[in-house]
This record gives C-alpha cells, structure tokens and sequence, in this order.
C-alpha cells in the first residue's frame, strides 16, 4: 500500500521522488525510535511491549520505499552492488548488538540494562536517519553512466542492451 501511494505521489508530480524517499525513510527510521522508546517506557506491561514491537517492525516497512529504492534510483546499473555493500554493513549490527548487550545485562539482567540497550539502538537509528535525510539522493548519479571499459561485456544485441540503459523508476 505504501509503495502504491508514494508511486502516485511521484507519478502525479506532487511531491518529488527525493522527498517521498526521504519521507518513507523517516517515517520507517523515526516511527521505529518511538516504538523502541514505547518498549523502554511500558516496562514490564507484556501487552503494551508486544504492541510497541510490532509497531516497530511494521513501521519499519517504509524502508522499503525510502533507502532501498534509493539506491536504485541512484544508479540502475550497479544498484546490486550497492545493495550488497549497505546490506554488509547494516548486517554488522548482527555481529555487534549481542556482544553490546551482553556486555551490558552481564550479570545484570534487569529492566535499566534493557532500556539502555533499547536507547542505543534508538539513537543508532535517530542518527541513521538525519543522516540520510541531509546527504541521501535519489538522483540518478554521474558515475553510474560510465561506459564499460571493454566493448564487449556481453552477448547481448545492442538493441537490447540500449534498450536496458532507458531506465525509468516510475512508469
């Protein structure tokens, strides 16, 4: 529902596809700061921590429609590449927050060390997206038109391939 609505938005010029992405992305990004914030201020209420988590995740979703397609946006061509290369360093957090958290309910596990580690993930996130919001684009970039150095990079007819290189992220 949120792709189409954004899709609309762009498609019908009123909102450029840099704010949509930008917008989408906050809402994801600050939406799940409130939800992480709800967690640590519900305290022990399972009920209201279960609602918090799964506002969080399901807010989570904008992303979807603001950083990823981002990438696309920004370079059709090696828009694989780059997803591999913000996915590996998004993943790290996989390694990282047991070791954070471990290290902070060692011996401890009370509901203050959890809120501490709900409040580093929140402002990790709060963090990640005024960053975005200030440097991301959506326009499409300079060195993602480079030509290929070799003239052959494929099979492909070069009727096909020029046809590839007509990309339009809205249709």
């Amino acid at each position: 529902m949120v792709a189409y609505v954004a899709d609309s938005l762009i498609r019908r010029e009123i909102f450029s596809m840099n704010f949509v992405r930008k917008f989408c992305n906050s809402v994801s990004g600050f939406g799940t700061v409130l939800g992480l914030i709800g967690v640590c201020l519900s305290g022990c209420d399972v009920s209201l921590n279960k609602f918090f988590f799964i506002f969080a995740i399901a807010i989570g979703g904008f992303a979807y429609n603001g950083q990823n397609l981002t990438l696309l946006d920004m370079s059709p061509e090696y828009a694989g590449t780059l997803l591999g290369i913000t996915n590996t360093i998004a993943n790290l957090t996989g390694f990282l927050t047991p070791l954070v958290v471990g290290a902070l309910t060692d011996g401890r596990n009370t509901l203050h060390q959890w809120r501490i580690a709900f409040s580093i993930t929140a402002s990790l996130l709060a963090f990640a997206s005024f960053v975005f919001i200030f440097f991301s684009t959506s326009n499409k970039q300079d060195w993602a038109d480079q030509e290929p150095s070799s003239d052959v990079i494929s099979h492909v007819p070069k009727e096909a391939a020029d046809q590839r290189k007509k990309y339009n992220s809205i249709h």
